[in-house]
């Protein structure tokens, strides 16, 4: 059926796997029919399926919607267990702290850098700031009582 044109019959883009061609086009393209990993049959490009094959990403399709899968990556102190909810136009995701916190955290907050912890690292940083406080109060004490010495 495929004679004159390279067949990408059988061959694996993503979690797709080509079945065969259709008779339909898409810009003077064949459509190839092909199944994903999870069985659904949906029909693609070759440009669409090599675009697939190239891309670094994951994607997850919640009620119709396709979002970059960020699931098990770390952003700081923390890891992001799996997707929350779509409101407003924003994608949010549950993520675990370090510390064992669990946050719900928007995805760009997670990827600008905005959020990189549960709000543990604050308290952590608010502790440092009076110890160092405290110390340098010390420091002070000490040389204030060594000048009066003199």
């Amino acid at each position: 059926m495929v004679s004159n044109k390279r067949s990408i019959v059988g061959m694996k883009f993503g979690d797709l796997t080509v079945l065969e061609p259709t008779d339909k086009r898409k810009n003077r393209n064949i459509i190839w029919k092909c199944r994903s990993d999870c069985g659904k049959i949906v029909e693609k490009t070759r440009k669409e399926l090599y675009l697939i094959q190239k891309s670094p990403y994951t994607y997850i399709e919640i009620n119709g919607n396709k979002f970059i899968d960020i699931s098990g990556q770390r952003f700081g102190k923390l890891v992001v267990t799996k997707f929350s909810e779509r409101k407003n136009g924003v994608t949010y995701w549950e993520c675990k702290c370090d510390c064992g916190n669990n946050s719900i955290v928007s995805y760009t907050n997670l990827t600008q850098g905005s959020t990189r912890s549960c709000g543990c690292r604050r308290f952590i940083k608010d502790k440092d700031i009076v110890s160092s406080n405290t110390y340098q109060e010390k420091k002070l004490h000490t040389i204030k009582a060594y000048i009066s010495k003199y």
